[in-house]
């Protein structure tokens, strides 16, 4: 399969796993992905947790709480974990809530990258901090089967999660979060210049406090301006409806994952 190289965006608008307005499948579904396909978001979010076999599914959670063999709102003290669980076994799953008529059901991250490919958005994979070999080896195995190792960015708050990902590709794009609330510093940026081809993804906004977030902003000015300095991309995580994408942009930053559909994209492939 022929290598389809995408044009970084201007601004890169990611669909967050939920989508204020979108009431098309539950997070992480092949529903509300094909969905956020349509719309104009220049990149697809979606988080991964490995099976038993070796497999990849997309879920938020590390386990799923059941409910008369439905999947409901995840509890930490009761659920399945998914690493106990086969493939086969988790795209068998149903979710308790029906949408247009139908209960979904669990998706693989081959279908993710499938409409990836499809729609020709990039794929922004949020992976955790557990059976991360396992993830590692199962995560470049699908991008190399669909080329999509330069269309995709992997996306964690843990160092060492990236350290894999980096020690398997030269080439993918890392994404190092912060923890909510976190000032940017210089030394943040150091350590996205030290794995190479790494955005630093600030976390400055709740949904219900935004402006919080604007304040945090400007106690970074140090760290956004040293980003520019050392050509490292900065990113924000979760941003709200209501959050004006255009001070972004005049901030320094050259992406976020939106919880809102953007009224324009400049993406271009």
């Amino acid at each position: 399969m022929k290598q389809t190289q995408l044009n970084a965006p201007a601004f890169d608008y990611i669909a967050y796993s939920w989508i204020h307005g979108v009431d098309k499948g539950p997070i992480n579904t092949q529903e509300h992905l094909r969905y956020c396909a349509s719309l104009p978001f220049t990149t697809l979010k979606a988080d991964v947790q490995p099976t038993a076999d070796g497999g990849l599914v997309l879920c938020h959670d590390k386990g799923f709480t059941l409910q008369d063999g439905r999947i409901v709102t995840y509890n930490k003290e009761n659920n399945t974990p998914i690493y106990t669980l086969s493939k086969a076994q988790c795209l068998s799953l149903e979710h308790n809530k029906q949408y247009d008529g139908k209960h979904c059901r669990i998706t693989d991250f081959e279908t993710f990258i499938r409409i990836c490919s499809e729609s020709g958005k990039w794929a922004f994979i949020t992976v955790r901090d557990e059976h991360v070999d396992v993830i590692v080896a199962a995560v470049m195995s699908v991008l190399e089967k669909y080329n999509w190792i330069q269309n995709s960015i992997i996306n964690s708050f843990t160092l060492s999660t990236l350290e894999a990902f980096r020690k398997a590709s030269p080439n993918i794009k890392l994404s190092y979060v912060l923890q909510y609330g976190k000032v940017l510093t210089r030394m943040d940026v150091d350590t996205a210049v030290r794995l190479g081809n790494c955005i630093v993804t600030t976390f400055h906004f709740r949904v219900s406090d935004t402006q919080t977030g604007w304040a945090t902003m400007e106690q970074s000015a140090v760290g956004i301006a040293y980003a520019k300095d050392k050509g490292v991309k900065l990113y924000q995580a979760q941003v709200a409806q209501g959050v004006d994408v255009k001070k972004l942009i005049q901030a320094g930053y050259s992406g976020a994952q939106l919880r809102f559909t953007p009224e324009f994209t400049e993406h271009t492939n």
